[in-house]
C-alpha cells in the first residue's frame, strides 16, 4: 500500500486553473516535481514560464484570450510583454507553501518580480528558508475555516491570484479530507471574497484513478477529485 501511494504521488501533476471569474478550466502541465528539483538550471525556466503564463493569464485582451485557456482577463499584459516571461504585476500568494513544491513556486515567483506571500502555519519556520527571500512571511492555520472565511487570510483587494500547493501529509481518509478537500476550499473561497481573479490547484494526474473508480484509488486521489468539483461550481 506504501509502495502504491509513493508510486502515485510521483505521476506527473498537473494544474487545475480556476479563474474566479469566469469559465473554469484545466490546463495540462509538464512535470511540475522536475521543474521544481531542476529549478535553479536554465532547463527548469521554460517549463515555469508555461506555469507563469497560465496563472497570470497569458495576457492580452479577453476577447483574444479567453479561447486560449489563459482566463479572458482583460490588460494583464501590455503589448511589449512576453507571456510567462514579464513580470505583469500580480500579486501572488502561496499557500502549501512549505512542501517541496511550495517552496519552488515561492521562490520563482519572486525570482520573476511578483509581490509573492507564503502562507505558513509556522512563520518563524520560514525565516531561515533561503528559497523564501524576497517573500512576505503570512502566519495562518488554513484548517481554520471560520477565519479564512472572515477576510483574516486575505483581506479584501490583497491579493490577484492564489496558488494552493496544499497536501495531506499520511494519505488517510481524515487527512485528505481535511487538507486536500477541506483547508483547500477554505482558501479559494477566500480568494474569491478577496476579489481574487484567479486559483490555481496543485493537483494529480493520478485523480483520474478516482474519477474511474479504480479498486487502487486512494483517498487524497478522492478528495481532490470532489475539490476539483467544487472549483469548478465556484466558477
Amino acid at each position: 500500500k506504501k509502495l502504491v501511494m509513493k508510486i502515485a504521488f510521483t505521476i506527473g501533476a498537473i494544474m487545475a486553473v480556476a479563474p474566479l471569474a469566469s469559465a473554469f478550466t484545466v490546463v495540462p502541465n509538464k512535470s511540475i516535481q522536475s521543474m521544481a528539483k531542476q529549478q535553479s538550471s536554465s532547463t527548469a525556466r521554460p517549463m515555469f514560464g508555461d506555469f507563469f503564463k497560465n496563472l497570470t493569464g497569458g495576457g492580452g485582451d479577453a476577447e483574444n484570450n479567453k479561447n486560449a485557456g489563459g482566463g479572458g482577463f482583460p490588460n494583464l499584459m501590455k503589448k511589449d510583454t512576453t507571456p510567462g516571461e514579464s513580470c505583469t504585476g500580480e500579486r501572488i500568494a502561496v499557500v502549501g507553501a512549505t512542501g517541496y513544491i511550495g517552496k519552488a513556486v515561492v521562490k520563482e515567483g519572486v525570482r520573476r518580480g511578483y509581490k509573492t506571500t507564503a502562507v505558513l502555519r509556522d512563520a518563524s519556520k520560514g525565516e531561515k528558508e533561503e528559497k523564501f527571500k524576497g517573500a512576505e512571511l503570512k502566519q495562518f492555520d488554513v484548517t481554520d475555516r471560520d477565519a479564512c472565511l472572515s477576510g483574516e487570510l486575505f483581506p479584501k483587494g490583497s491579493v490577484d491570484i492564489v496558488v494552493s500547493c496544499l497536501a495531506s501529509r499520511t494519505g488517510t481518509k481524515k487527512d485528505s479530507y481535511a487538507i486536500d478537500y477541506q483547508a483547500t476550499l477554505n482558501c479559494a473561497e477566500a480568494a474569491k471574497a478577496a476579489g481574487a481573479r484567479r486559483f490555481i490547484l496543485l493537483s494529480a494526474y493520478c485523480v483520474k484513478s478516482a474519477e474511474r473508480k479504480d479498486p487502487y484509488a486512494l483517498q487524497f486521489q478522492y478528495a481532490k477529485m470532489e475539490l476539483e468539483g467544487k472549483l469548478r461550481e465556484m466558477s
